[in-house]
């Protein structure tokens, strides 16, 4: 799969990239609030999931939009107690997952990262996991979401991989956006401050 003009949309795993992805194509605010990200939505019929990658082998898209769990590199990482486990997830195998692979090689890269509090993604990953009756659990990955006593030390290095990655890319905007109550807050790509977002929901 080879992408001419690429925007990936990052964050962990149930944080909400499908519902903001989802706010983003029919939420007119954002022409206001970011205009270049929304003309995305426009051009980008769909998103493309990490684990659908392989389905679109051979396809060449001028535009297109990742939908990138930051997770799903280290999914097969083995069982280790969090210390070790931190040590393991690191840049190198982040960029080793094919569908990481494929965005190195994007002619134009723009990224938007979801800073999305553990917590809220617990919750949803929770709520997942009960309406689709799997009883199977990845066991780091609950390690990651449910890491309250360590001041969220291995969600923030997980989050910190993927901005080591992305950083030495040099997307040409990368928009990091905090969900709130009442909407989403952009980070200004240039300036970094924030501007509040609250219409966009």
């Amino acid at each position: 799969m080879k992408v001419d003009t690429l925007l990936v949309v990052a964050g962990p795993r149930a944080c909400g990239k499908t519902r903001f992805i989802a706010s983003c194509r029919r939420d007119t605010a954002l022409q206001q609030q970011a205009p270049e990200l929304a003309r995305f939505f426009g051009r980008a019929p769909k998103s493309i999931r990490m684990t659908q990658v392989e389905k679109h082998r051979g396809k060449t898209y001028e535009h297109a939009i990742l939908h990138l769990d930051i997770y799903t590199p280290f999914e097969y990482a083995p069982i280790l107690p969090g210390a070790e486990l931190k040590a393991w997830m690191t840049v190198g195998r982040f960029a080793g997952n094919k569908a990481v692979a494929m965005i190195e090689s994007a002619r134009e890269l723009y990224a938007v990262t979801l800073d999305v509090p553990r917590e809220v993604t617990l919750r949803r990953w929770l709520d997942r996991k009960s309406q689709d009756g799997r009883r199977q659990v990845a066991t780091n990955l609950v390690r990651i979401l449910s890491d309250a006593a360590d001041d969220d030390l291995l969600y923030r290095h997980l989050y910190g991989v993927w901005n080591r990655f992305i950083g030495a890319l040099r997307p040409r905007q990368h928009w990091r956006i905090t969900e709130t109550a009442n909407g989403y807050v952009i980070a200004d790509p240039a300036s970094r401050s924030n501007r509040p977002a609250g219409a966009m929901r």
